[in-house]
């Protein structure tokens, strides 16, 4: 039986799994290119099942759930997303547009593996995306916590899909969209295009492809040494008002 066990240093909101890792722990049992779709939040700390379907689908279900409440996330096969990424931006533009961070001094889940202003150098990825200077897309400096770099000196699967969720939601004030309430990952996709080196900083962009009410379409490249080595596309759900 095949299983995942998020570990409370990849989580999201503090008390649940970053939506990027874990929708990479998932996609990893799938054969080719894969979109998760999050059913809920992602547990912390205990093992998750690992559930092989038709048609090369996997799904992510919680045992300990209660009945007709165990699915956590579902990884299908699809097409190469076809991505376009614009062309690379260098560090320093990159450093300039972070300055502008939409959730400095206010981020909703400062927990948060990937972008959370709450989280130490070193110990998660602290994408922090402000707006270019021609306001068509956001950027950031990024750099994979040294201690997860995998042997031969690459960034791991899981982690070049966690490095490519957030920044997909960034770009949401350039299109109009309000930041209260927060919002949720609902469906992500990656494509890796070449082995991602680790490199002490490389640079992060993310577009917008769209806002229709509580939904909102991102894209996002991952650029090392001017080189596009992976993106990704993501559709995010804004949180009701209580």
């Amino acid at each position: 039986m095949l299983s995942v066990v998020i570990d409370p240093r990849f989580c999201g909101p503090r008390d649940s799994g970053h939506g990027g890792y874990s929708s990479g722990m998932l996609a990893r049992y799938v054969d080719g290119p894969a979109t998760v779709r999050l059913a809920k939040p992602p547990p912390l700390s205990r093992e998750l099942i690992v559930v092989p379907g038709d048609d090369g689908r996997v799904e992510l279900m919680d045992p300990e759930a209660r009945r007709g409440e165990g699915l956590v996330a579902v990884a299908e096969p699809r097409a190469p997303l076809g991505i376009n990424p614009p062309p690379a931006v260098s560090l320093s533009m990159a450093r300039r547009a972070s300055a502008g961070f939409m959730w400095s001094g206010r981020h909703p889940f400062p927990s948060c593996f990937a972008c959370g202003t709450g989280r130490r150098h070193g110990d998660a990825w602290r994408v922090a995306a402000g707006a270019l200077e021609d306001g068509s897309a956001v950027a950031s400096p990024a750099s994979c916590p040294p201690d997860l770099v995998a042997p031969d000196g690459t960034v791991p699967f899981e982690q070049v899909w966690a490095a490519l969720d957030c920044i997909t939601s960034h770009p949401i004030p350039l299109v109009g969209g309000a930041l209260d309430p927060p919002w949720l990952l609902g469906t992500f996709a990656v494509d890796i295009l070449s082995a991602v080196p680790a490199r002490p900083e490389t640079v992060l962009v993310g577009w917008p492809l769209g806002l229709d009410g509580r939904k909102f379409r991102g894209a996002a490249a991952l650029y090392v040494e001017g080189r596009a080595v992976a993106v990704s596309s993501a559709t995010w759900i804004q949180i009701r008002r209580s």
